[in-house]
This record gives structure tokens, C-alpha cells and sequence, in this order.
């Protein structure tokens, strides 16, 4: 098993508790968190932790038949699929 650790969007209209306590990070400023992303997209790779170093998860798939088999490397050319955990606080205020 590989351990895949998420990154993080810090956007306005996200909740300053959720996302920080469901992963033990400590938030004394009461900044907004609202997205935890588990996933290769190129914009913000997850972190794969592999002999204890941590490498971006779109770095480590780039073989991807090794990692990912021959059949799914074949097939989606890729990881096709990015998990979020979102929380809002707010509504996004569209003008």
C-alpha cells in the first residue's frame, strides 16, 4: 500500500474547522479550508509517501503501467478521478 496524503484549496467561502480537525491540522487563525484533494490532477498532486519520502502523486503514476497495471494505464492514459471533501461555510456570493 502507498500512502496517498491530500493538498489542500483555501478559498473564501470554506469552513475554518471541518477540514482541519478531520485531518489533525491545527488552524489558530481561523483561516477557510474548502477542499481536500486526493488525486493526480497537475494542478495539486496529492502527496505519495514511498520509502518515507513524500513525491507528487502525478510524478509517481507517470509509469504508468507499473503503477497502475497495464489494463487501467491502457485504458485512461491516467488516474481519471480526483476526490474532494468540501466544506463550505458559506454560499459563493456570484454579483
Amino acid at each position: 500500500p502507498i500512502l496517498i496524503r491530500p493538498k489542500f484549496q483555501r478559498y473564501a467561502w470554506g469552513d475554518s474547522q471541518y477540514i482541519p480537525e478531520l485531518f489533525g491540522i491545527g488552524n489558530a487563525a481561523g483561516t477557510p479550508w474548502a477542499e481536500a484533494w486526493f488525486g493526480a490532477h497537475p494542478a495539486l498532486p496529492s502527496g505519495a509517501v514511498v520509502n518515507g519520502k513524500e513525491i507528487p502523486l502525478d510524478r509517481l503514476i507517470a509509469d504508468r503501467e507499473e503503477i497502475l497495471g497495464k489494463a487501467s494505464a491502457t485504458r485512461f492514459g491516467g488516474l481519471p478521478y480526483l476526490l474532494k471533501i468540501i466544506a463550505a461555510a458559506r454560499p459563493r456570493h456570484t454579483p
